[in-house]
């Protein structure tokens, strides 16, 4: 978005220009946003508000725009991404080459970062990678099936795990990552909305299913209610109240 061909920026601001015309707003004139007073940012925002202010800026075309706007946007995500990743940009992008559509798949400089973090057995790991290729195809020719996701490629590596040890391992891992990360965050804050004072005396059993229900949310919504009511029912055919 950066240093493209600036398609992004234009589509951005074509859709401001949109808006702006549905609300009588005069994009090429700032003055209405000079005449307010700029706002304190608390100090603790701070490094995190793009801090370029427009009061003294004539924003009178789309390229003023692009440069006083959006380049200053984008250059604080950038840094930001860079702060926060960049010292585990190597062990993610070993995590990306177990991904069977990576260009660097299986390729082992790539994954060494990873095996490495992990005190994995580098030559025994490059040993594994020599002959996994040729026991892929033969696996997909046996099974008459494509290996496409790392989630794949580790039931694969769940049979031969004696053999290729060191890389179930790494797969293992790459497989666990988003789970301990971005998921149990969402477990978490679903918990905190169902472990209310007034349901304080849910069981677990009960509290787990009503979890999986919300964090999955969107795989229940496509779930079809009527084939639950009748699977529900033909389980209790002893109840008093008939389901249909």
């Amino acid at each position: 978005m950066r240093e493209e061909d600036f398609s992004e920026f234009s589509s951005i601001y074509a859709e401001t220009e949109k808006i702006c015309q549905e609300n009588n707003i005069d994009l090429a004139s700032n003055e209405e946003i000079r005449k307010k007073s700029r706002i304190k940012i608390p100090k603790k925002f701070e490094k995190y508000i793009v801090d370029q202010t427009i009061q003294d800026i004539q924003l009178n075309s789309k390229d003023d725009f692009r440069i006083h706007i959006f380049f200053p946007a984008i250059d604080l995500v950038i840094s930001e991404l860079e702060n926060r990743f960049g010292q585990t940009k190597p062990i993610i992008d070993a995590v990306a080459a177990l991904h069977p559509s990576n260009t660097l798949f299986l390729n082992f400089d790539a994954l060494t970062p990873l095996a490495t973090f992990y005190q994995s057995n580098l030559d025994l790991l490059k040993s594994e990678l020599m002959i996994l290729p040729t026991a892929l195809t033969t696996y997909e020719n046996e099974k008459n099936v494509k290996i496409t996701t790392i989630m794949e490629l580790l039931d694969m590596l769940e049979i031969y795990k004696i053999a290729f040890i060191e890389t179930y391992k790494l797969a293992v891992i790459s497989a666990t990552i988003p789970v301990s990360s971005a998921a149990c965050e969402r477990t978490f804050s679903t918990l905190k909305r169902l472990k209310t004072c007034v349901r304080n005396s849910m069981t677990n059993e009960r509290l787990i299913h009503l979890a999986v229900i919300n964090v999955e949310s969107a795989v229940a919504k496509s779930l079809n209610i009527e084939d639950i009511v009748k699977e529900f029912d033909a389980a209790h055919n002893n109840r008093r109240i008939l389901l249909h």
